[in-house]
C-alpha cells in the first residue's frame, strides 16, 4: 500500500494556519497594554463634613467638675465659670480621649487659664467674655488633647455658668 500524501499536506497546512494564527492573536493580546483597572475609573465620593459629623455620632455636652477660677491679683476682680464640653466620636475614641484628657489634665487646666487670665484681664463685661473665652478655651483644650487622626475632639466649649467678683 501507497500512502497518499495529497491527504496530509491540507491537514497539516490547515493545522499550521490554524495554529499560526492563535499563536500571532495570542502574541498580539501579550503584547498590548493591560487594560486600566475598573476602580481607577470610579471618580473619588465627594465627602460632606456634616455627614462626616453624623457618622461620628450624636453630640455629647459633658459638664467639667472643675470651675474655673481666675483672679487679676489681690483686691484685684476674681471670676468664677464652670464649663461643658461637646465633643462627638464612637465609644472607642471617647474612651481614649477620657483617658488622654486624664493623662494631661495639668496641661489642659494650664493652656485654658492662660487664655482665661488673657481675656480677663483685657475685659470683665460678662457679654464679651462669654464670646471670647468659648472658642479660645476649645483651641486650646484641641491643641493639648487632639491628636493627628483626631486634631478637634472638642467641638463646642459651653460656659454654663459665669460670676464676677470685685
Amino acid at each position: 500500500m501507497t500512502e497518499d500524501r495529497g491527504g496530509v499536506l491540507p491537514v497539516m497546512v490547515g493545522f499550521l494556519l490554524v495554529g499560526g494564527a492563535m499563536i500571532g492573536g495570542l502574541g498580539m493580546m501579550l503584547l498590548q497594554p493591560p487594560p486600566a483597572p475598573e476602580w481607577a475609573e470610579v471618580e473619588a465620593p465627594v465627602v460632606d463634613p456634616a455627614a462626616e459629623l453624623r457618622a461620628r455620632g450624636e453630640r455629647l455636652y459633658v459638664p467639667l467638675s472643675k470651675f474655673l477660677d481666675a483672679s487679676l491679683g489681690r483686691g484685684q476682680p476674681r471670676m468664677e465659670a464652670s464649663l461643658s464640653v461637646a465633643v462627638r466620636g464612637s465609644s472607642k475614641e471617647l474612651l481614649a480621649l477620657n483617658t488622654l484628657v486624664g493623662g494631661n489634665i495639668a496641661q489642659i487646666e494650664a493652656a485654658m487659664m492662660v487664655e482665661v487670665l488673657e481675656v480677663f484681664g483685657r475685659t470683665q463685661d460678662s457679654a464679651e467674655l462669654h464670646r471670647e473665652l468659648p472658642p479660645r478655651l476649645r483651641d486650646a483644650i484641641n491643641r493639648t488633647v487632639g491628636t493627628e487622626e483626631w486634631p478637634e475632639p472638642v467641638e463646642e466649649v459651653l460656659l454654663t455658668a459665669l460670676a464676677i467678683y470685685r
